[in-house]
């Protein structure tokens, strides 16, 4: 399936499992599935209280975990789809593909892990209203928790198409655009190279040419090739450091 399906640059899906990752083993991924699991296990929630402590808390462990699996395995794909949808519309399409993917898959779990252990299993459509309900309320939640922790962005990313990017790597001029490449793949936008770099007060950064500037915390070390220096980032790109602003560069790398 190509890149473009989902909206983004070429390149945006090779990150893809990063990103999942990152978002299944969050610090709010890591808090709500043992405090859910020890909560529903407790209270005995959808017949469960027939079972045993130990089946109740593997099931809704297993419950919990399948569903933050899924819910950051289809969050990606609907973020590139729609890039530009508002945070509520793609909420309620994450909400509806929950529900079509992983209600079958909570199906399966209580039959094969509680089938012979309690008498009643929720109706398949029960499962699926229950899992849309879950799914928009959970997001209320991380969208609230997300307001609270998540730091100031520069003012340049409100000019991106793609307002999900994290990190700003270097920005690069070319005529009179300026190229910005992020963690989500290139942007470029029609303004003076000085005005894009005023717009990223926000991110400790260094011109390191002319044409040149790079966050600092995206720098990894120095190289030499045919008597030119380059500083190398952590996304393994190389940019052209000139001899004026080499000091500034040595310094900052130690």
């Amino acid at each position: 399936m190509s890149c473009e399906f989902f909206g983004g640059e070429p390149g945006v899906m090779k990150p893809y499992f990063q990103r999942v990752g990152e978002q299944v083993f969050s610090p709010l991924s890591l808090f709500i599935v043992p405090l859910f699991t020890v909560a529903l296990t407790v209270t005995g929630a959808f017949g469960t209280d027939e079972m045993g402590v130990l089946d109740r808390a593997s099931y809704w462990f297993a419950v919990l975990g399948a569903a933050i699996v899924t819910a950051f395995s289809i969050k990606p794909l609907i973020e590139d789809r729609w890039p530009l949808a508002p945070i509520g519309v793609q909420g309620a399409f994450l909400s509806l593909a929950m529900s079509i993917v992983y209600s079958p898959i909570l199906y399966l779990i209580a039959h094969g892990m509680t089938g012979a252990k309690r008498d009643n299993i929720s109706p398949f459509w029960l499962m699926v209203v229950v899992v849309f309900a879950v799914s928009m309320a959970v997001l209320q939640i991380r969208r609230l928790w997300e307001s609270e922790t998540k730091p100031t962005l520069p003012r340049l990313i409100a000019r991106f198409s793609d307002q999900n990017i994290k990190s700003i790597y270097r920005v690069t001029v070319r005529d009179h655009y300026v190229d910005v490449f992020t963690d989500r793949g290139m942007q470029t936008l029609l303004m003076r190279f000085s005005d894009a770099i005023a717009e990223l007060d926000e991110i400790k950064g260094m011109c390191v040419h002319r044409s040149h500037w790079v966050a600092c915390d995206a720098m990894d070390k120095l190289e030499t090739e045919n008597g030119r220096l380059f500083v190398v980032l952590k996304d393994a790109s190389r940019v052209p450091v000139s001899r004026a602003y080499r000091d500034a560069v040595e310094k900052e790398l130690g």
